[in-house]
């Protein structure tokens, strides 16, 4: 599915995503690979128009300048959400690739927040060979800080939502592993980390009022 938009404000880019979903469609007919994954369904892109067109608006404004993204759905052992690129000097040269069982239960607030991450690793060209040499634990720290402001853009609500999500996740891994990270422990900042950043950051010249005006 691509997203089109190209306007300069979040409520004009919103309404011209909204008219082109709605009355034109985004679809694109070009196969996505069998290693990304699937083109997602109807219900699925329902879904997932539930918290992306907000969050893309958002991020315009955060310097995301790709004309299109492309979800491609496919089952991630443990992610919901996450971006899929080979190293290339076009850093728009990406997939968001959603795991259908995340997409259904966690909330928009939660799927906006984790979006919002790998929307601010396209705007930071983390694939590029600009960003080879910087450590990725570097680069998803710098990451949440520009997903930090995209969320902001949206409300403190929805940057502290990022929160309570990252608190969600450190639970359920404690719970099954004894451990809040097993898999990206030297790759990801901590959750323990991450909650401290956001909730001060979210806090932290909070913009007063959501850039949908």
């Amino acid at each position: 599915m691509l997203w089109c938009s190209q306007a300069p404000t979040f409520s004009r880019i919103a309404s011209v995503l909204a008219v082109a979903l709605l009355l034109l469609g985004c679809a694109t007919t070009t196969p996505i690979p069998r290693e990304i994954g699937r083109i997602p369904t109807a219900s699925e892109q329902k879904l997932i128009d539930v918290f992306a067109l907000r969050v893309i608006a958002a991020a315009r404004l955060e310097g995301f300048t790709c004309e299109a993204v492309r979800f491609a759905m496919i089952d991630l052992p443990h992610d919901g959400l996450r971006s899929a690129a080979r190293p290339s000097t076009n850093p728009c040269d990406f997939y968001i690739q959603v795991n259908p069982k995340i997409l259904r239960r966690d909330s928009p607030a939660e799927l906006s927040g984790t979006f919002a991450h790998e929307l601010a690793h396209v705007i930071n060209r983390d694939w590029t060979p600009a960003r080879a040499e910087t450590r990725q634990i570097d680069q998803e720290r710098q990451a949440d800080a520009v997903a930090m402001r995209i969320l902001k853009r949206l409300g403190a609500a929805a940057c502290l939502a990022q929160v309570e999500y990252f608190r969600k996740i450190r639970a359920e891994n404690i719970e099954a592993w004894g451990v809040e990270q097993r898999f990206t422990a030297k790759t990801h900042p901590s959750y323990t980390e991450r909650i401290r950043t956001f909730e001060a950051g979210c806090v932290a010249d909070s913009m007063d009022q959501s850039t949908s005006r």
